[in-house]
C-alpha cells in the first residue's frame, strides 16, 4: 500500500514537533503535538486562501508521527 505525500508529510511533521519538545515536555511532547495537527486542520477549514481540504486522516497522521517518535525517545533515553 503506498502512502500518499501528504500523510508522509504529516507524519514527519508530527516526528519534528515531538523530537523538538520532547526534552522539555517529555511524554506530553504528544499534546503538544494532538493541538498543532487539530491546530493545522482548523487553519484549513477557516483560511479561504489556501482552498485545502480538511481531512481527519491528517491529523490522526501528525498524532501518529509523534506518537512513535515519542515512544521511541522514551525507550531510548531509559535505556
Amino acid at each position: 500500500m503506498k502512502l500518499p505525500l501528504d500523510k508522509v508529510l504529516h507524519f514527519l511533521a508530527g516526528s519534528v514537533i515531538t523530537s523538538l519538545t520532547y526534552w522539555l515536555l517529555g511524554l506530553w511532547s504528544i499534546l503538544l503535538t494532538l493541538i498543532a495537527g487539530v491546530g493545522k486542520e482548523l487553519w484549513d477549514y477557516y483560511d479561504d486562501s489556501t482552498k485545502q481540504d480538511v481531512e481527519l486522516a491528517d491529523m490522526i497522521a501528525t498524532v501518529l508521527g509523534g506518537l512513535v517518535t515519542s515512544i521511541a525517545w522514551f525507550v531510548l533515553l531509559r535505556a
